[in-house]
């Protein structure tokens, strides 16, 4: 689903020279850490055998359920000088937060007088 590297968010949250990496996926928690490896081997492109597994979290049921069709993105805009993003205005995820809050951005930016 996505992947990010942490430390270059936040660089406190890693010892100089160490990195950690976060991955989420839409897989049954039976899937093994082997599946999972090699997805993030795609992802990375490269090898991710020697990575450490520092933690795992199965959540079932982490998302909401969202039968097809999804439904249509809610407008960033509102109003005038009103706009809103997150999840509920996309798909329920951090990819629907982050795609509805690029849209909220580009709205803004085109709203903006220049």
């Amino acid at each position: 689903m996505h992947t990010v590297v942490i430390s270059r968010t936040v660089p406190s949250y890693a010892p100089s020279g160490r990195h950690p990496v976060e991955a989420t996926c839409l897989l049954p928690c039976a899937v093994a850490e082997a599946d999972v490896r090699r997805h993030l081997s795609e992802i990375w492109q490269g090898d991710v055998a020697a990575w450490q597994l520092l933690r795992r979290d199965d959540i079932p049921d982490a998302l909401p359920a969202q039968p097809a069709p999804l439904r249509s993105r809610g407008p960033a805009q509102l109003a005038d000088r009103i706009f809103v993003a997150g999840d509920h205005r996309d798909t329920a995820s951090i990819n629907g937060a982050l795609a509805s809050g690029e849209r909220a951005a580009r709205a803004i930016l085109g709203a903006t007088p220049r």
